[in-house]
């Protein structure tokens, strides 16, 4: 399935006309996850799921499901292309705390994100899985988000989010401190901890020369991308 393109011949010229599926898996990703903030107890009202469209086209997500915790996203709900979408235990929480408007999952006691792990599956409203990771409160996985009050976050939408090894801890550290813990994490936004792995990324890949080499005085830096 996905996009088909056709010829429509005329007597004055040729008209190209798209077709769209509308099964078409959407590209979405799990991009950033609060399983474990500071709040304690089995009631963590600061638990949420950050969606991402990092697609070229806007999605429609009227009665996707979610598995992991339970929730069907409302009819007529659309993710922007380059949007985030939040979807928390509290909505009201989320957006006391973050400023962010968040959709709010199925209330309940038990409803909640696992402290150790588990997958998450959002799926389509005909069944098809749009994006699924188990998380971990283990190695690889990043520690800070085992108890310390940090979010895991995702900074390349097209890397395979089930490895360890793609997500990071949060860097986007609040205000606000819980039980000793300083709550840090980004919904909605691309988490700082993603613009300093680029510029990580930018300084590996770039050629620093320093001349005249050696030298007892001035000297010169010379930047070059590589």
């Amino acid at each position: 399935s996905g996009n088909a393109t056709g010829i429509i011949e005329s007597s004055k010229s040729n008209l190209e006309v798209q077709f769209f599926d509308p099964f078409t898996v959407p590209e979405i990703v799990f991009s950033e996850i609060m399983y474990r903030s500071p709040v304690s107890g089995n009631n963590d009202s600061l638990e949420y799921i950050e969606l991402f469209n990092f697609g070229t086209i806007d999605a429609d997500l009227s009665n996707y499901t979610f598995s992991g915790i339970t929730y069907t996203i409302p009819n007529g709900t659309i993710l922007v292309s380059g949007q985030y979408l939040v979807v928390a235990k509290n909505a009201s929480t989320i957006l006391n705390m973050f400023g962010v408007t968040a959709l709010q999952w199925n209330t309940g006691s038990t409803n909640n994100l696992s402290n150790t792990g588990e997958a998450v599956v959002l799926r389509t409203f005909w069944g098809a899985t749009v994006d699924s990771v188990f998380y971990s409160s283990t190695a690889p996985w990043p520690a800070q988000a085992a108890g310390n009050g940090t979010s895991i976050a995702l900074c390349d939408p097209n890397s395979d989010n089930t490895l360890a090894s793609n997500w990071a801890a949060s860097a986007s550290v609040t205000t606000y401190i819980i039980n000793a813990k300083t709550l840090t994490g980004s919904p909605g936004t691309e988490d700082i901890v993603c613009s300093v792995e680029v510029l990580t990324d930018r300084i590996k890949e770039t050629s620093i020369t320093v001349f005249p080499n050696p030298s007892t005085g001035k000297f010169t830096f010379q930047i070059e991308d590589s």
